[in-house]
């Protein structure tokens, strides 16, 4: 069996070869500094809110002088490979990975490269960067240390990224540097690269090929390292397979043996998205991930069971140290009166519950310590798409056994968006304003004393070559006194890893926001992740991979108005489903307004069942994104007042055409009126996929 992940397009007036030759253009001047008669030059965008700090994250607003490295000098050592990120006739996305070296006599830094060029096609003279975005990750060289300032150098990189764990009195630190998971022995002077499917042939795709990620999920005083990759299998017994799998590094006698991998058919994109979130291994060998919602249990047998389903993301609660998590007995928060905080170590759960009249969300936790809000159930905002507003009357803090260690309340105020940070739970303090809630300032509260004992840490400092750079600083009573010996770990082969076949929801309403730089983030609400895909230019894709929207540019004049046969009704309630009978009419399919009224305001569900393709219920989104959908050939329903309904069938720059349902005929009404209107009626759409 052979699984692929991509989408498969049919190529027509794209201009992919054309627009291929003018990046490989663009990219070639990113590496030699000559502003005069450059294409780059004009191609660039550079203002204020690009970043010119690092090299590690540039984009088509950062200068001249940061897109071509700065003083770096490099030279690209791999073979540059494109691929095509997405194809349309109004821009191509195109992805380019390779490796760079720089450095010095004695010295050679080698990086990591991805770019992401957005093109667009006019004619054979022009052609247009629409955005440009670029990584640029260092590999560890473990030469890179400074036995004068107690530093090991990492080097170009985002410190909000750099994952690493600590032990013995800050005596042993494992971290993870571009695909290497890297061990520093401080009593030994020892470092060793304990696991990495990248070696040093820089041509060789098995190695460089980063569909994959590195997390640690625990280390103790001895040393000994619970970690776990996930994503695409490069190379050993797993090579071509996606999943999860777990090791354990035994420091004592420099090995690592795998104990569990879990295998699933997800692409590396969306796999990381949960993997990010939550993994632990306990000390008996129980391993426990998040997936699409499910939270699952392996036991040292190999049983997978589920121990909670139906968990959204945004109110699934982990500890930094990944050892306890909490979250809500119902998926929809609105109605949620009980959490469960459970321990991972000893698999004790306890649960908090609260009355009828109220509903609870889990905000976090601060240090092993849950922190929970809130809300009385009148309170809540239901929105026309679905989304939630949650405004909270109270913040509490908890221990496993229920007691209350912190309480924070304030009469007549509500909080909003709040989320644990260290040692410091942070929020937006409201009030209410008629039907809604208006947000006054952000506050925040200390729950625990910083911890002062010395710690590593990762910080940056400035190089003239190559601007800030990341950095590994010990704490003063431990001194890096010569550069450390490198050892390679051996791997066991053992008889009995387990092997489990993951389980894959095939009914997961997940939406994905993809932009120039890849996927940013997945919404359980269609409406949210247009929002995104709206502000970042992108598109939107669901769990089967299918176009839910992108963004492009609306043709002058669109109309199916003579395709539909319009229908009238005397009942304002009955618009609905009378709207759902013409949409589904033009797609052949006969419908009694009996059998649509049975599924309520559902219309969306309907769509599903007799269309088989997904229906979206959109609100609180521009005309134009909906407008899509009818310029691909797909009627829209608008609410126009209140359990007012109508068709929209055509439009062009100045005016929108709908069926009134109440009259049984085409109207006319200028775009601005139309959607201030909808806007009016709670800025409600449902629509279907083309």
């Amino acid at each position: 069996t052979i699984r692929y992940y991509t989408r498969v397009m049919l190529e027509e007036d794209c201009h992919v070869s054309e627009l291929l030759q003018f990046t490989k253009q663009l990219h070639a001047e990113t590496l030699v500094k000559n502003e005069e008669d450059s294409l780059l030059v004009r191609k660039l965008e550079p203002n204020s809110q690009g970043n010119n700090d690092d090299l590690a994250k540039v984009d088509i607003h950062s200068s001249y002088d940061t897109v071509t490295y700065a003083g770096m000098a490099p030279v690209v050592i791999s073979q540059v490979v494109p691929a095509i990120q997405e194809i349309n006739p109004r821009y191509c996305i195109f992805k380019l990975d390779f490796v760079l070296a720089a450095g010095d006599e004695t010295i050679t830094n080698h990086y990591n490269v991805t770019e992401y060029y957005k093109v667009s096609y006019a004619d054979a003279q022009t052609k247009y960067l629409l955005d440009y975005q670029r990584s640029q990750n260092e590999l560890y060289n473990y030469n890179n240390v400074n036995t004068a300032k107690n530093w090991f150098k990492l080097g170009v990189g985002r410190t909000e990224q750099m994952e690493y764990l600590t032990s013995d009195g800050e005596k042993r630190v494992a971290f993870v540097r571009e695909g290497q998971l890297w061990y520093y022995d401080y009593a030994k002077i020892n470092v060793i690269r304990i696991f990495g499917f990248w070696q040093e042939d820089y041509l060789n795709i098995n190695n460089t090929y980063d569909q994959h990620d590195i997390r640690l999920i625990s280390m103790d005083d001895d040393g000994n390292i619970a970690f776990a990759v996930s994503g695409y299998m490069n190379r050993g017994s797993h090579e071509g397979h996606t999943g999860i799998a777990v090791y354990q590094y035994t420091a004592a006698s420099n090995r690592i043996e795998e104990l569990i991998f879990v295998e699933l058919g997800l692409p590396y994109e969306q796999l990381s998205l949960y993997t990010d979130k939550f993994m632990f291994l306990n000390d008996k060998h129980i391993f426990f991930y998040y997936l699409q919602g499910t939270i699952y249990r392996i036991d040292t047998e190999g049983a997978l069971t589920v121990v909670a389903e139906h968990v959204p993301a945004t109110d699934f609660a982990v500890s930094e140290d990944k050892s306890r998590i909490a979250y809500p007995a119902n998926g929809d928060i609105s109605q949620n009166t009980q959490i469960s905080i459970m321990d991972l170590q000893t698999e004790e759960t306890t649960i908090y519950s609260v009355s009828e009249q109220e509903c609870i969300r889990p905000i976090g936790f601060v240090d092993r310590d849950f922190v929970c809000g809130r809300a009385a159930q009148a309170d809540v905002v239901r929105y026309a798409d679905g989304s939630l507003l949650l405004p909270l009357y109270k913040l509490e803090v908890m221990d496993m056994n229920r007691n209350i260690l912190k309480e924070y309340e304030e009469t007549g105020m509500f909080l909003m968006n709040p989320y644990t940070k260290g040692s410091d739970i942070y929020f937006e303090r409201a009030e209410r304003t008629g039907n809604g809630y208006q947000v006054k300032d952000r506050d925040f509260i200390t729950y625990k004393e910083t911890d002062s004992t010395e710690k590593i840490q990762v910080v940056y400092r400035y190089s003239q070559a190559s601007l800030n750079l990341m950095y590994m600083v010990f704490p003063s009573y431990i001194y890096v006194k010569s550069v450390p010996r490198l050892l390679m770990t051996k791997e066991i082969i053992r008889a009995q890893s387990i092997h489990v076949e993951g389980e894959i929801s095939q009914d997961n309403k997940g939406f994905y926001v993809y932009n120039t730089g890849g996927l940013t983030g997945v919404y359980s609400v269609a409406a949210g992740a247009l929002k995104e895909a709206l502000d970042t230019r992108g598109l939107v894709l669901n769990q089967q991979g299918a176009c839910i929207w992108q963004n492009t540019s609306l043709p002058e004049f669109f109309t199916i108005d003579e395709q539909i046969q319009a229908v009238q009704t005397e009942s304002r309630e009955a618009t609905l489903a009378v709207c759902v009978q013409m949409a589904l009419a033009y797609n052949n399919i006969q419908m009694e307004q009996s059998e649509i009224e049975a599924y309520g305001e559902s219309a969306e569900d309907l769509f599903d069942e007799q269309l088989g393709r997904s229906g979206l219920r959109l609100a609180d989104v521009p005309l134009e994104t909906v407008l899509y959908y009818l310029s691909n050939g797909v009627p829209v329903i608008a609410r126009l007042e209140e359990a007012h309904y109508v068709l929209i069938t055509s439009f062009n720059n100045a005016a929108i055409r709908y069926i009134d349902p109440l009259l049984g005929e085409s109207v006319r009404l200028d775009r601005v009126t139309f959607e201030n209107k909808v806007k009016a009626a709670g800025d409600l759409y449902i629509t279907y996929l083309p």
